[in-house]
């Protein structure tokens, strides 16, 4: 284990710690889209904003100033129940593999 192959990412360690995440599949995948879509509602907040600020108030479009502050709220509402998620999945996830090594280990030095 002292070989330092001084490479910021162990491709080695990270396949050993990938196995023990397979009896948590679905939740990994799950944290995994969680991400992707943060990143999507992260693109999509300043864009909205673009739109309802060139568009809908320089416009004067009421329609679409209401139309686009309602998709604004739901990015943000979007955004805010992914990230809850993201974040308590995660750590679970984690904990989770966590406790699987601790307890793997411990009936080793048993």
């Amino acid at each position: 284990m002292s070989n330092n192959t001084g490479n910021a990412f162990d491709t080695r360690l990270f396949k050993r710690l990938m196995r023990y995440t397979r009896p948590y599949r679905l939740t990994f995948y799950g944290v995994a889209l969680a991400a992707v879509l943060l990143s999507v509602f992260a693109v999509l907040t300043p864009i909205l904003l673009k739109q309802i600020i060139d568009d809908a108030i320089k416009g004067s479009d009421a329609d679409k100033l209401f139309y686009l502050t309602i998709a604004m709220l739901a990015v943000l509402l979007g955004q805010v129940i992914f990230q809850l998620l993201f974040n308590y999945y995660a750590n679970w996830l984690g904990e989770s593999v966590i406790r699987d090594i601790r307890i793997k280990l411990f009936r080793e030095d048993a």
